[in-house]
């Protein structure tokens, strides 16, 4: 009884993720990607402008980033029903800490 329960999570599991890899790809592609870019557009505008770095900030945001991309590997774990709002919520919060951590990134040259 309990390997059967083992084995119906893991199949839940593997149908998540077969079942999300395109609204995974279209996450990254869509709302990731732009962020980066724009991103960079601002660092680029501060660094011509001489505007003010943040280093807490870019802290801040870079460790939101990377937990959100914890999130994301673990939200097919787990066991709970997945709204599509969970995880486009998940890929928006992504996507702006990503804008603020690329955006704040302070380099020496």
């Amino acid at each position: 009884a309990y390997m059967s329960r083992v084995w119906r999570y893991m199949y839940r599991v593997i149908w998540r993720w077969a079942a999300f890899w395109q609204f995974y790809a279209v996450g990254l592609a869509a709302i990731f990607v732009p962020c980066v870019i724009d991103g960079l557009v601002v660092r680029s505008i501060k660094r011509s402008e001489f505007g003010l770095y943040n280093p807490i900030s870019f802290t801040l945001s870079g460790s939101a980033a990377a937990i959100f991309i914890g999130w994301l590997f673990f939200v097919p774990f787990s066991p709970w029903p997945l709204g599509h709002w969970i995880i486009s919520s998940l890929f928006l919060g992504l996507g702006l800490m990503t804008w603020f951590t690329v955006g704040t990134f302070q380099s020496r040259t």
